[in-house]
């Protein structure tokens, strides 16, 4: 079954750590706790910098979305502060 988790990133939670802190809560495991309790790190499958700066910047061209892999969930990070994480998608 496939299910979809969302959450918001804002200037003071750049997006790089929501993701983190969203994976943490699906997980359930302590955000602190996160590289030894994950089989990787967010690095592992993109650039955390990069995507802040990205979904971060101020654009009138239109939406962005990054979208990538982090272990089994399929993540989708926009840069109208939304994140989206599918869950369940490698098990249909």
């Amino acid at each position: 079954m496939t299910r979809i988790v969302q959450n918001t990133f804002d200037k003071e939670t750049p997006a790089s750590v929501a993701v983190i802190e969203t994976i943490c809560t699906i997980e359930d495991i302590d955000p602190a706790e996160s590289a030894s309790e994950l089989d990787s790190i967010l690095y592992d499958h993109v650039d955390p910098i990069a995507l802040d700066k990205i979904v971060s910047s101020d654009t009138s061209s239109g939406t962005i979305r990054i979208n990538f892999e982090f272990e089994a969930y399929e993540i989708c990070v926009t840069n109208n502060g939304r994140i989206f994480v599918r869950i369940g998608a490698s098990e249909e």
